[in-house]
């Protein structure tokens, strides 16, 4: 989840250096939302399949502190 979050912080907050580009984030969240193999919460799958990335990162964030 780790690696989702840093993704999502790519396409929400811009890209930081030593971090994957903005391309790179978005082709690696298309293939997490596509992959059927992947283990993700549902909401967080709808958030990302309808690319609403900011509302995905604030899920994150939040299962964080729970």
């Amino acid at each position: 989840m780790k690696n989702l979050s840093t993704l999502l912080e790519t396409v929400v907050n811009g890209t930081q250096t030593g971090g994957p580009s903005l391309r790179e984030a978005l082709r690696k969240m298309d293939n997490i939302a596509k992959n059927p193999e992947q283990d993700i919460n549902p909401k967080l799958k709808h958030y990302l399949e309808r690319r609403s990335y900011s509302k995905a990162l604030e899920w994150i964030k939040d299962q964080e502190f729970k």
